[in-house]
């Protein structure tokens, strides 16, 4: 059984037309007394609802990942590597300690402990011996350490 609309088009019974803003649409009559169930909305194809709290876990998820990557990230830069303690262990060279003595520089500390070695490498290698910045100055009655040649 069929239903003329008033457009002169026959629909099926049980479907009502709907006009809102120039446009049509038909939907199913409801009878009195009875509620209609909402349906979800389709959701699009891949998407994924969440939750306050699912939202939440992720988040937290994702954070924690990250200070894990963060923290051995740093870890692995303070290490140093095997290869590294090996060549540091076995280049270390040997040294003996020198008392600074009143009007020295590390120009007449190198001339004097490392005589066939050119002054400026001495220098270089004393200075990083004891960690010593160009602008470290010396002091009389400190002791250093002096590579042995």
């Amino acid at each position: 059984m069929a239903t003329m609309t008033m457009d002169g088009m026959a629909r099926p019974m049980g479907r009502a037309m709907v006009r809102s803003a120039g446009r049509t649409s038909t939907r199913t009559a409801v009878p009195r007394g009875v509620r209609s169930v909402a349906r979800p909305a389709a959701a699009s194809a891949g998407a994924v609802r969440l939750t306050r709290r699912g939202r939440l876990v992720v988040f937290l998820a994702l954070v924690t990942a990250a200070m894990a990557v963060a923290s051995l990230g740093l870890a692995a830069l303070r290490t140093p590597s095997v290869a590294a303690l090996t060549t540091q262990s076995a280049a270390a060279p040997a040294y003996h300690r020198v008392v600074v003595h009143a009007g020295d520089t590390l120009w007449s500390i190198a001339g004097r402990t490392m005589p066939g070695v050119d002054p400026v490498e001495a220098i270089g290698r004393i200075r990083a011996l004891n960690a010593m910045q160009p602008s470290t100055p010396l002091v009389a009655g400190a002791v250093i350490a002096v590579p042995t040649v």
